[in-house]
């Protein structure tokens, strides 16, 4: 079974329902190595829904995203703002910060 929340504050919800239920999350992303490792011993906490760029700090030179946001949508924001990231190797562009 899996869950997706669209937002912080549905996230949120979710996380508070399953501490309540006595449930146990395993979040996960569209490049997760981890989906089917232990397939009935938790739920799917799919995070691909929570995919903004939510800030571009030039002074820290950080950027700050949420769970979700792809490889690829990273570079194509960042770089225009004058940012150069290099994703570790095994990261495609299609793959979630996580």
């Amino acid at each position: 079974q899996e869950t997706a929340p669209k937002d912080a504050d549905d996230l949120i919800s979710v996380v508070t329902s399953a501490r309540a239920d006595g449930m146990r999350l395993l979040p996960v992303g569209s490049g997760s190595m981890f989906s089917d490792r232990w397939p009935n011993a938790f739920r799917r906490l799919s995070l691909s829904g929570l995919d903004d760029v939510i800030d571009i700090d030039h002074s820290n030179l950080c950027v700050r995203v949420s769970a979700g946001v792809t490889v690829g949508d990273l570079h194509r924001q960042v770089e225009p703002a004058g940012f150069h990231w290099h994703p570790v190797g095994y990261a495609g562009g299609s793959s979630t910060i996580g």
